[in-house]
């Protein structure tokens, strides 16, 4: 009965209480990132950002596959062949003596783990594959789910689930790396 007491006493103060008021002290504005994207061969322009921009940024150039697992099993024949090169909204499936495959990626950073997609048009079917991205450094980590199918929510195979994890490091250009031996 006490508590009962408390809460009646309590319940005028909270109905009392602007809810204006309260909203205006705890919201604020989150900060405009401004990114200045340089196109090539044409003038630099500056745009609003998005956590996609700099997520991007981050992932242009040629990635080396080092490990790739498919459905639990994992696959070093694979990997040993294969690259993965981004570019703005691009990304190329480079693997040793066979053709190049090309597909639009999207990006969503704002959650953990981040949700990454491609997408390959051929013919007039669409195929997608949806999943998730780790990225730490020069190591990206990325879990996508058999064509068409629901988005892999984490960075784990199972045998007979059709899901592939890759184990990307960014590539070494040459000229990259120390200048001497032993460096």
């Amino acid at each position: 009965m006490s508590c009962l007491h408390h809460l009646v006493a309590i319940l005028p103060l909270v109905a009392w209480t602007d809810a204006g008021q309260i909203q205006a002290e705890t919201y604020r504005a989150a900060p405009r990132r401004y990114v200045v994207v340089e196109p090539s061969g044409r003038a630099p322009v500056v745009i609003l950002g998005s956590d996609e921009v700099p997520a991007r940024e981050d992932l242009l150039g040629t990635w080396d596959v080092v490990f790739l697992e498919h459905a639990g099993e994992p696959r070093p024949d694979i990997a040993a062949d294969l690259q993965m090169r981004f570019s703005r909204g691009r990304l190329e499936l480079i693997e040793r003596g066979r053709p190049t495959i090309v597909v639009a990626y999207s990006l969503e950073t704002r959650q953990y783990p981040g949700q990454f997609g491609w997408t390959l048009r051929r013919g007039g079917c669409i195929f997608m594959q949806k999943g998730v991205l780790w990225q730490e450094g020069d190591t990206l980590t990325l879990c996508v789910a058999p064509i068409n199918e629901r988005r892999a929510t984490e960075f784990l195979t199972q045998p007979g689930d059709g899901r592939t994890l890759f184990v990307l490091k960014r590539a070494k250009l040459p000229g990259d790396g120390p200048s001497q031996p032993g460096v």
